[in-house]
């Protein structure tokens, strides 16, 4: 009798149908994701037309992009949230407004300000009712053809996060990290999921490289979510910028040096008051090295414990050789 094949095959990408107006079953998460490994794809998608009764009619594009300048100009750079706004594709200082040119990606988020205000405003539920999600709402505005940054996982600590559709149509490149790849047996290779107007893609960012690709208009929100067995709990309040923090892209084992001072990545280390997974050490050869003091999780910052004595600290943010002692999250597509 032939042996049974343990070639990784390729993923398959769970699709459903759900009217947004309708609360998400939580079983359907479950069975996508757990607190410990959150690996699974979910892509939802809405009912056709003739089903969508409850579902809140659409206005066109136009009528869209106007509702989205009057909420950027008259509430968002009004907001606490301001600062949060980032041009994507700036070049050599450029910074165009991306409702006065015919190409442009930005984002921002909202966190002090309440993303029911921008629902509101768009007439457009943004939120799924969805136990365990954070308050904040990431928000993408790409005009014309754009491609977002190249393969990456994002640094935040979130079960997974949600993105939202709203305008035209986002091709995403996903590729398993090796972590993924040997966790569900398929390949460490890159494949595309097309997520449409009015759908929505449940992935954990943390564990999937994952970059964005849109041939024309987009616009999308994203929601993280922290699930746990219960089925979800309260969402945690983080703040959130646009400044990466270092992580593990995959699972590192204790005694590993993450990085010397030559080869540091771009970034900034996060400073922990206690339980610290990693800390800095001299070489032989001189210089110093950053070595995991226990097993790290992908996805799991690489924190170093912060220095008590005032002088040493303030010596250290003047040298900026291991970044500001600040714990952040970035989650960026």
């Amino acid at each position: 009798m032939p042996k049974k094949s343990t070639k990784p095959t390729a993923p398959s990408i769970p699709t459903h149908c759900y009217n947004v107006s309708d609360a998400l079953p939580l079983d359907l998460l479950k069975e996508t994701f757990t607190e410990e490994d959150s690996y699974g794809i979910l892509l939802i998608r809405p009912p056709k037309a003739q089903k969508r009764k409850r579902t809140t009619p659409q206005p066109p594009p136009s009528e869209k992009w106007k509702l989205l300048k009057s909420y950027y100009n008259d509430v968002l750079l009004k907001s606490a949230d301001a600062d949060t706004v980032t041009v994507e594709n700036a070049k050599n200082g450029d910074t165009p407004d991306i409702f006065q040119s015919k190409k442009g990606y930005t984002s921002f988020i909202l966190q002090k300000t309440s993303p029911s205000t921008l629902s509101t405003h768009l007439h457009t539920p943004l939120h799924l009712d969805i136990p365990g999600s954070t308050p904040a709402l990431w928000s993408f505005l790409g005009k014309g053809s754009n491609i977002g940054r190249p393969l990456h996982t994002d640094a935040v600590t979130s079960t997974f996060t949600y993105h939202f559709q709203y305008l035209g149509t986002k091709i995403w490149t996903l590729k398993p990290t090796k972590t993924v790849a040997q966790k569900l047996n398929i390949k460490e290779e890159e494949f595309q999921v097309e997520v449409k107007e009015g759908e929505f893609i449940f992935v954990d960012t943390r564990v999937w490289l994952h970059c964005t690709k849109m041939e024309g208009d987009s616009v999308s929100f994203a929601t993280d979510v922290y699930f746990g067995e219960d089925g979800g709990e309260e969402g945690e309040v983080t703040k959130n910028t646009n400044v990466d923090s270092i992580f593990a892209t995959d699972d590192v084992g204790e005694g590993t040096v993450v990085f010397t001072e030559e080869d540091m990545p771009d970034g900034e280390m996060c400073f922990v008051k206690e339980n610290a997974n990693c800390e800095v050490v001299e070489l032989e050869g001189g210089g110093q090295a950053v070595v995991t003091l226990r097993d790290v999780k992908v996805g799991e910052f690489f924190t170093i414990l912060e220095d008590d004595d005032d002088d040493d600290e303030e010596e250290s943010e003047g040298e900026g050789d291991w970044g500001e002692i600040e714990e952040e999250e970035e989650d960026e597509d």
